[in-house]
Order: structure tokens, then C-alpha cells, then sequence
């Protein structure tokens, strides 16, 4: 038996999760290469570029 499938929560539910937290993996992916990116640019004194990129 799988943690989530308990009592209400059945397998369908198991899977709809699945393909929510695949999405949410593989929007976190960007989102961090995205900050990282940004500490590289203020670390190399580009804070004007990091402000430009931003908005």
C-alpha cells in the first residue's frame, strides 16, 4: 500500500498527485537556474543587468 492511498485518497487521486508534483519539478528546474544566474551577476558586480533582466 502506497503512503498517500488511505482511506478516501484512492489511486486516481495517487496519480493526479503524481502529475502535480512532475509539474511543480519541472517548473524548479528554470526557477533555480534562474536565481542562480542572478547571485552569479550581483557576485560579478552586474547588479544593473540582474535589474534589467528582472523586470
Amino acid at each position: 500500500m502506497l503512503l498517500f492511498e488511505l482511506e478516501a485518497f484512492t489511486r486516481e487521486n495517487t496519480y493526479i498527485v503524481a502529475d502535480v508534483l512532475t509539474m511543480y519539478m519541472t517548473r524548479l528546474i528554470p526557477y533555480g537556474l534562474n536565481k542562480l544566474f542572478a547571485l552569479w551577476l550581483y557576485a560579478n558586480q552586474q547588479q544593473a543587468k540582474a535589474a534589467k533582466i528582472a523586470t
